[in-house]
């Protein structure tokens, strides 16, 4: 299939090079535009490369800059965006964080393996939220990404506990109250790709490095309801992002992971990697070589297509998929955001900011969209990376 490419529109800041070769780097931004009109609202751009992190508190926007980057225009790493304007209203100092998150009138940050408490006002840090019963010193504790439950935080990483007199116990997902208190620990099937969610039914959504896994919360053991692996059939099939909407389940499967490694002795034809499944039919499932067409209620974007996602949302009425998109005769990738219809999976719209200019993928592969969020009213927002000269 091929997509119509985006509009462009010359900017002094940008740079697109002929087939001799790009100079510049991946230059993280932040975009807000309206879900109804398409329309740019404002962009956000933090001069690094690399990646970035993003949470909302409903009102305004909190991005950071992850490890392994560099900033061109100071050492800030991360940023309060104004929702509206879109105009930065602080920026601090504060290591990488792999993951934020809002929440108790808090802005909770996993930064260098540790969750860091900060003003969401001022951005002055409160301090690191202490785990109580945590093994200090223990070189495998960390956290990885944060999820907020209520009044609660869902963490996922490596605990290592001590419980009187002397019993330990290892999880990889924990729930904690805002003091640090443990509430109960899991082991989940395989590591998480990607911040998990909690879904509107109030089970928790973890797509995994092998499965994808579903809990209720709630429970005083964090019950198990489901550990899925959709029946692909593939060695390796890890999950990107989940969303649901009622009855509904909707994944994002890694693509590149599409092309081989199947389990099957007869695999079929054409693997989707954007899907929208019925609830019940989540079943414990390791079974090989089932078309995922069997399952789904709907599929959309072939693995070896134009269109490569890589998050997914439900807002309003659509549910909003965006990653990298490949356009023109020297595959040229592009960030593209499509909202789909839950019910059919059918393309209601695409999206692509004005000036998001194309870059060669042989030069630089990581130029489309990567996270979005909704930031209510009607507007989305969407981070990624433009190719800017030196």
């Amino acid at each position: 299939m091929t997509w119509p490419a985006p509009p462009m529109r010359s900017r002094g800041d940008v740079h697109v090079s002929s087939l001799n070769g790009v100079r510049g780097y991946l230059q993280p931004s932040v975009w807000c535009f309206d879900q109804s009109t398409r329309k740019l609202l404002w962009e956000f751009e933090t001069h690094s490369t690399g990646t970035i992190c993003i949470a909302t508190d409903g009102s305004d926007v909190y991005v950071g800059r992850q490890r392994n980057t560099q900033n061109y225009c100071g050492n800030a790493t991360i940023w309060k965006i104004d929702g509206q304007t879109g105009a930065q209203l602080w920026a601090i100092e504060a290591g990488f964080p792999t993951c934020l998150a809002c929440a108790n009138g808090i802005l909770y940050a996993a930064i260098d393996g540790d969750v860091q408490r900060i003003n969401r006002h001022t951005g002055q840090i409160i301090g690191e939220l202490t785990l109580e019963g945590l093994i200090p010193d223990v070189p495998g504790n960390h956290v990885d990404y944060i999820t907020p439950a209520g009044g609660d935080l869902i963490l996922y990483g490596l605990f290592y506990y001590l419980f009187p007199p002397d019993t330990y116990e290892v999880h990889d997902m924990v729930r904690v109250t805002s003091g640090g208190t443990l509430v109960w620990g899991w082991v989940t099937s395989g590591m998480p790709m990607t911040q998990p969610r909690i879904g509107t039914d109030g089970r928790i959504y973890t797509p995994t490095s092998t499965v994808l896994q579903s809990n209720d919360p709630d429970t005083p053991t964090n019950e198990l309801i489901v550990s899925s692996r959709i029946g692909l059939g593939i060695v390796q099939d890890p999950f990107l992002s989940v969303a649901d909407q009622g009855d509904s389940l909707f994944g994002v499967l890694n693509p590149s992971l599409l092309r081989g490694d199947y389990l099957s002795e007869d695999p079929p034809d054409t693997f989707y990697h954007v899907f929208g499944m019925d609830k019940d039919q989540l079943i414990d499932v390791d079974t090989v070589g089932a078309d995922i067409g069997q399952r789904a209620d709907w599929y959309q974007f072939a693995a070896d297509g134009d269109f490569v996602a890589n998050d997914m949302i439900v807002a309003g009425s659509d549910l909003v998929v965006v990653g990298e998109e490949t356009v023109g005769d020297f595959e040229y990738a592009v960030g593209r955001a499509y909202g789909l219809d839950p019910a059919t999976g059918v393309i209601r719209w695409s999206w692509s900011p004005c000036g998001f200019q194309a870059l060669p993928i042989f030069v630089e592969p990581a130029s489309g969209f990567s996270r979005v969020v909704d930031l209510g009213g009607g507007h989305l927002v969407v981070t990624g990376a433009r190719h800017t000269a030196h």
